[in-house]
């Protein structure tokens, strides 16, 4: 499990929580559904997972709380939850999970789903840059029409 998510059209999704590689999507009261989404994968040499789970945040409009993966691991989910159905959102940032308490709220929990994953590659630079023509003998340039500039045709 990297990440767990959860959407309502009638606000009903009281936010979500990963637990090893389960994903708990809670419901508010009344007769409309949720859908609860585990994002889920294999990551050849990645070891270590785990939640963190911040302290509830205060009761103000938009109130941040973080949840900040350790060192040496990945932020891979970045969720919101609150037992008093009070989630605005949860933004990730690096390897920080913010919550965010809604208006007239009772306070969030932000969780990070962490992991240490194996060291990438970095894709290679190329190191010519190739022109259209170069690419193709038969271009056509489009006359200039002003301001726009030219245009390119193969």
């Amino acid at each position: 499990l990297t990440s767990c998510a959860c959407h309502s059209f009638w606000t009903r999704c009281k936010g979500v929580q990963a637990q090893g590689n389960t994903c708990t999507a809670f419901r508010a009261a009344g007769p409309n559904r949720l859908s609860v989404e585990a994002r889920c994968g294999r990551i050849p040499g990645s070891e270590n997972w785990l939640e963190v789970r911040s302290v509830l945040s205060g009761s103000g409009d938009d109130e941040p709380v973080d949840a900040v993966c350790p060192a040496g691991t990945t932020l891979t989910g970045c969720m919101c939850y609150s037992p008093r159905h009070s989630c605005a959102g949860a933004l990730a940032n690096e390897n920080t999970c913010t919550a965010f308490n809604m208006h007239a709220g009772l306070g969030v929990y932000a969780q990070a789903r962490c992991g240490t994953l194996p060291a990438s590659t970095p894709a290679r630079t190329p190191t010519l840059w190739f022109s259209a023509e170069d690419l193709h003998p038969n271009v056509t340039k489009w006359p200039n029409r002003g301001r726009h500039g030219g245009a390119t045709s193969v």
